[in-house]
């Protein structure tokens, strides 16, 4: 019965070894994929990222573009109101109160789609920084 026990003991061993084998060459079928299906994530997170990035960048732009918008009507303003101290009509004067109540709208309407892109600035910089956590994982 000591020899039957030995022989059943290493049997088992060896089922143990083979049952470790195979989970071993499924890991090495596994893997590669997996690594793939990794890289692929990687480089559609990159591209997410570069594309919010380029998104960014061009909504700046556009913020810039309003600032500086909103500046010259801001400096008309101030022309306008100069040139009131000059003018020797009441028609003249009311002719500049009504550009600049013109320019005020103006430059409010600015303003309000400033406030917005900023939101967008800000919504951007999110995915951005979103993407770029994502990459790193």
């Amino acid at each position: 019965m000591n020899q039957l026990q030995q022989d059943i003991a290493r049997l088992l061993a060896i089922q143990g070894q083979e049952c470790r084998l195979l989970a071993l060459e499924d890991d090495k079928e596994r893997i590669p994929r997996m690594l793939e299906e990794t890289r692929a994530r990687i480089m559609r997170a990159e591209e997410s990222l570069k594309a919010a990035r380029g998104e960014l960048k061009g909504i700046q732009v556009k913020k810039k573009e309003l600032d500086l918008e909103s500046e010259s009507k801001l400096e008309a303003v101030a022309k306008y109101q100069k040139q009131q101290f000059d003018v020797k009509t009441n028609a003249e004067y009311q002719a500049l109160e009504r550009e600049i109540a013109e320019r005020k709208v103006e430059n409010a309407r600015i303003e309000d789609r400033i406030l917005e892109v900023m939101e967008a600035v800000e919504e951007r910089e999110r995915l951005v920084k979103a993407g770029d956590e994502a990459v790193k994982r």
